[in-house]
């Protein structure tokens, strides 16, 4: 997170939207995400799907890892086709608790977000707030990002524009 900012920076920002996301440069990042979870509202119904979504099997990113496909389900319904249900294991491996496939679910997460016609994260989706750029939050370390072999490929500037280093005024 951007510790010197508050929170409460953030949902204004996101102009009170009951479920708020950020950005890494590459893809969502819900490592860390606001969610209002009123009586029946948005973000109860959305925290809903995501628990009944992700109660069998093993995710990259566990519970984050399958809120990508319970995303993907709950924003296009029945226009998703579950492209990215492959990534899920049936079966927890003692040996390899995590599948080592987080890099692939996002991609596949970015490129069902842009066939259905949503993008990501560039724009709000009703109940929906991301945020991006200088608003985004939840920054992982810079040399962490700058080492991940998967993200080789990507622009070195634009990581470096979405990572925390020591030292550096993210304000």
């Amino acid at each position: 997170m951007r510790p010197e900012i508050p929170l409460t920076h953030f949902v204004a920002i996101a102009n009170y939207a009951p479920v708020v996301f950020t950005e890494n440069a590459l893809s969502l990042n819900n490592g860390v995400f606001f969610l209002q979870v009123d009586e029946d509202g948005p973000g109860k119904r959305f925290f809903s799907a995501w628990r009944r979504g992700c109660r069998t099997g093993e995710w990259p990113w566990a519970d984050n890892g399958c809120m990508y496909e319970v995303m993907l389900h709950h924003f296009a319904g029945e226009r998703y086709t579950g492209a990215c249900t492959s990534f899920r294991q049936d079966d927890f491996n003692e040996a390899r608790p995590e599948p080592p496939t987080g890099e692939e679910l996002m991609k596949c997460f970015n490129s069902e977000m842009d066939a259905l016609g949503m993008g990501c994260c560039d724009r709000d989706i009703k109940d929906f707030a991301f945020l991006t750029g200088e608003d985004s939050f939840n920054h992982h370390p810079c040399d962490e990002l700058l080492r991940k072999p998967a993200l080789q490929e990507y622009d070195r500037a634009l990581i470096q524009a979405h990572c925390f280093e020591d030292g550096w005024d993210l304000s």
